[in-house]
This record gives C-alpha cells, structure tokens and sequence, in this order.
C-alpha cells in the first residue's frame, strides 16, 4: 500500500515493513524498514492482517490471533512507539481489519459462528453490519475512494474470491 507519507507499507513473512518510495519515478529509497512484527498472516498469496490509511494510520492483527479466530478482543489504537489506546468498540470476535482511505472507518470480518463484514464508525463509536447471512463472509477491502467494501465469500461452501466477491455500496454513503 502506498501512504502520503511517501512509503510503501508490505507484509514479509509476517512482518509489515514500510520503504521510501518515489512515485513518479516509481522506485524505492533506501532500504526498508520493519514496522510491526508478528502479524496475523494468510495462505492465500501473501495476505496479512493489517491496513494503512492514506495519511498513515496503521492497524493490524496479531500472530497469535491467526489460531484464535473465534476468541472475543477489542479493538485499539497502536502509536508509532507500539504504546495502545483501548477504542470504545465491543467485545466480539473480531478477524480481518481494514482501515478506509481517509482513516474514519473501520471495516472488520467479525467471526461468530457465521462470520459478516461490519463496519466501525470511529467517530460516531458505533458498530454496524454490512451484510449479515449464513455464509462466511470475510477480508474485506476498501475501494481506493472509501465508498464501497468488497470481500470474499463462501456463500457455496467453497471460499472464492474471483468469481464470488461482491462490491456493495457503503450504507453511509447513500
């Protein structure tokens, strides 16, 4: 992902890093630098649990979460110095985070026998489904401009994401 600051923010082995890059001129400057270790990866192409705003704001999943999907937690804030401020979110079983575009959201797998996408409004402090069903339902994205969310499915037993992601419009956005 590519933040204002000027970096690219990638997953490596389960260590987000971040490296000076030159947009215009597409290349890297200097040698990157490790960010966050540990974090909560997937099998499918170098997935990894975390998201960056385009102003730099940067949440994640930890390691240790990748095996307790299921276990209920909080959401919090992490400072460049890796100091948490706990958010006002419930308790739930919360899996995938994606921080929208310009920072005022949060969209998140929440894994409770089924798992739906819901978003967390920062600001207002509330908790909204964005599709509730039996299927598994998981890893959401932002679309660039913070509009809409799109998300793999398993609607059909199988998980897919090619052929099954569904881009639907935000509810905030009407």
């Amino acid at each position: 992902m590519y933040v204002e600051s000027g970096h690219l923010v990638y997953n490596a082995a389960g260590t987000i890093r971040a490296v000076r890059f030159d947009p215009r001129r597409l290349e890297v400057l200097g040698e990157p630098l490790p960010v966050v270790e540990q974090v909560m990866t997937g099998s499918a192409g170098g997935e990894a649990g975390f998201s960056v705003s385009t102003t730099g704001t940067l949440v994640y999943v930890p390691a240790s979460s990748a095996t307790q999907a299921s276990t209920p937690r909080s959401l919090v804030w992490v400072d460049r110095r890796g100091i948490e401020t706990p958010t006002k979110t419930p308790v739930r079983s919360y899996g995938t985070t994606r921080l929208s575009p310009d920072g005022t959201r949060v969209a998140v797998d929440i894994r409770e026998g089924t798992s739906d996408i819901w978003v967390w409004e920062i600001a207002r402090e509330t908790l909204t489904p964005l599709n509730i069903d039996p299927g598994l339902d998981v890893s959401p994205v932002w679309t660039p401009d913070g509009k809409k969310i799109v998300w793999a499915s398993a609607r059909l037993g199988v998980p897919t994401c090619s052929r099954r992601q569904r881009m639907v419009p935000a509810p905030w956005n009407d």
